[in-house]
């Protein structure tokens, strides 16, 4: 597509040239809706997703951790179909821009085989003295922090700014909304934690829709890293 540098091409472009950009369709279905419903903008994040072993493994954490501070903060516990790792949080966006982005993703992907996360800890943000997030989490592989500074790189030339790297990551179990705990280190030392291995084999753009019933997440896009065959990871 041949259209100028920073320019969002329109829905008829896209739809012309969709056999050029890889998921283009995708990405014409989300203008598509925005020109009819006028969303002007929505909540975006770009994540790995876990499969169903995981997110159980990950649940059962959560409800034991849940049991032992019942009594204390009250705290908003994650479902746990919204498990996930965050790669970026985009905040809100424009849904024309979701063909730069999912071209963005492949440039940062091109060159990522699928990996293994692993997650043995249990942790909280910002500290221990006043926690605010609840996590079960892991040390940052060499091929995600590859394909976290990838993407950072792709997104800086669209205009977003550059993010201090973390050498973890981690999963959301619950955020504290009120109340506090006693000693959260030891609560969350007191816990067993199991190891738990995820096979990661792309990377997703999610949409992030806020309700009375809490965070609903919807896929916009997805990229999937190549094997070393060559062919894409399934």
């Amino acid at each position: 597509m041949h259209s100028r540098p920073g320019r969002v091409p329109a829905y008829a472009e896209v739809r012309r040239n969709s056999r050029w950009i890889p998921g283009a369709r995708r990405c014409c279905h989300l203008i598509r809706r925005a020109m009819i419903y006028r969303v002007m903008s929505m909540r975006a994040f770009f994540c790995l997703c876990l499969d169903s072993q995981s997110r159980n493994q990950i649940a059962s954490v959560a409800d034991a951790l849940a049991e032992a501070v019942s009594q204390r903060p009250r705290v908003a516990w994650v479902r746990p179909a919204n498990y996930h790792i965050t790669l970026r949080f985009l905040g809100e966006i424009d849904p024309m821009s979701t063909v730069r982005l999912e071209e963005a993703a492949r440039q940062a992907a091109s060159e990522i085989r699928p990996f293994t996360v692993s997650l043995d800890r249990l942790g909280c943000f910002p500290t221990p003295e006043r926690p605010r997030v609840l996590w079960v989490g892991g040390p940052a592989a060499d091929p995600f922090a590859m394909l976290r500074d990838a993407l950072d790189a792709e997104l800086q030339s669209l205009g977003w700014p550059s993010e201090r790297p973390d050498p973890l990551v981690h999963v959301t179990l619950g955020r504290v909304k009120s109340g506090r705990f006693g000693n959260v280190e030891c609560e969350l030392a007191g816990l067993k934690m199991p190891r738990i291995e995820q096979r990661i084999g792309g990377l997703t753009l999610m949409e992030s829709r806020l309700s009375a019933r809490g965070a609903q997440y919807e896929p916009l896009l997805e990229v999937r890293f190549r094997s070393a065959d060559g062919s894409h990871a399934v």
